[in-house]
This record gives structure tokens, sequence and C-alpha cells, in this order.
């Protein structure tokens, strides 16, 4: 595996064991992994892919709620 850090390549390393509860890196990398799911739940909205929820009269659109290792997800849905 190699990782992209300011857009230049590390060396490359092999994964093991993985990541356990309790690893003091464990909520950084998923925050990590959260920001960049939270960039492309934007980017498909942009797109026209995913339409958020209007909750009642002047609110703001709602496409997701982040909590402490928790998303909620809102996408209006249409069947035909």
């Amino acid at each position: 595996m190699q990782v992209l850090w300011n857009g230049s390549k590390m060396d490359t390393f092999k994964l093991s064991g993985g990541i356990k509860q309790g690893f003091l890196m464990s909520s950084y990398i998923f925050m990590l992994c959260l920001k960049r799911l939270v960039h492309l739940i934007q980017d498909s909205i942009k797109k026209g892919i995913g339409i958020p929820l209007k909750l009642e009269g002047f609110s703001p659109l709602v496409s997701y709620l982040c909590f402490l290792d928790d998303m909620v997800l809102f996408f209006e849905v249409f069947v035909e």
C-alpha cells in the first residue's frame, strides 16, 4: 500500500494486523475517512445524483449528520 502525503507518494508498506479498538490512531483514521465520505456526498449533490431533504419551511437542506463515530444519511427517494 502507498499513501499520498501533500501530493507526494510515501514509501510502500504492507498492512498487517489491522486496526483494533483502542488503537490510538483509530479515531483519527476514522475521521479522515469520514471527511472523504462527506466530500463524496457533497460532490454527488452538486452533480445532481443525490437530492438532500428539506425538512420544513425555511430549514436548510440536510443530506447527512455526523456524530462521534456515526453518520446518518438523508436523501429523497423516487420510486417509479
